[in-house]
């Protein structure tokens, strides 16, 4: 999912729909939004979401421009965080 904005709170059905969802990783943008909405995200979903942030860059797509294998560090994310649930 891409919700097009750290400072952008949820329309009510995506609320739910995250709500309900098995733990997820989240990747915020790494700037001065990102760390300023990343305590919302965490309240929000305190259950179920796992802050990832990207290893290099400001984003997955910086991460990427910068050599970064996204799908490895996808791959390495999903397994942090089954062994932290």
């Amino acid at each position: 999912m891409v919700f097009g904005g750290a400072g952008k709170r949820l329309v009510t059905q995506a609320h739910k729909t995250l709500s309900r969802m098995p733990p997820f990783l989240f990747s915020l943008d790494y700037d001065g939004a990102g760390r300023n909405a990343s305590s919302f995200w965490k309240t929000a979903y305190c259950h179920n979401i796992f802050l990832y942030p990207t290893p290099e860059g400001k984003s997955p797509g910086g991460a990427l421009q910068k050599g970064v294998d996204l799908r490895r560090w996808v791959i390495e994310g999903i397994e942090g965080s089954r062994r932290k649930s």
